[in-house]
């Protein structure tokens, strides 16, 4: 911005709202803010389950935050996540350890950070909604935009919040 060019970023499909900077990678960059983002269910891994046995699972959290408590039941292990707007999960208590949504969502291959879980005695299954990061521009978005109309310079004003596209 301030006429220099920006880091146009973007993914696959970000959920019912694309997700801001801050949210995902901890830094507050103007143009890149959580804006509506229809479309996206269109793409075939919008809405996606993970499923992990619970001993795979004590495995990969033991390895990856020894200090995690995955004792017990699996329906215990979650507590207290903090959501963005849009939806994603910024961090959540597991097993007692504050964890970072895109760890979680790294460790266990999760389409995004938008994720709610469903745990039994044997297995936590992860739902997600959206593909990618979810930071800036959907392409799904963006397709459906151009096909009802929008030009490019709408989409890329859309999801880059107070870009101005100039010639150079």
């Amino acid at each position: 911005m301030d006429g220099k060019p920006i880091v146009a970023v973007f993914s696959a499909a970000a959920g019912p709202k694309t997700e801001a900077a801050k949210d995902v990678w901890g830094s507050d960059i103007p143009y890149l803010q959580s804006v509506v983002s229809p479309g996206g269910d269109a793409c075939p891994k919008y809405n996606a389950e993970v499923t992990v046995p619970a001993g795979e699972f004590r495995e990969k959290v033991k390895k990856a935050f020894p200090t995690a408590d995955v004792s017990g039941a699996p329906d215990t292990w979650f507590k207290a996540s903090e959501r963005s707007d849009a939806g994603g999960v910024r961090a959540v208590k597991l097993g007692g350890v504050r964890v970072e949504g895109t760890a979680v969502r790294e460790l266990f291959g999760l389409n995004s950070t938008n994720f709610t879980l469903t745990a039994t005695g044997d297995s936590i299954t992860f739902h997600t909604v959206g593909y990618g990061h979810g930071v800036g521009l959907s392409q799904y978005g963006a397709k459906y935009m151009a096909e009802h109309g929008s030009g490019y310079q709408d989409i890329l004003t859309h999801y880059f919040t107070g870009a101005k596209i100039t010639k150079i």
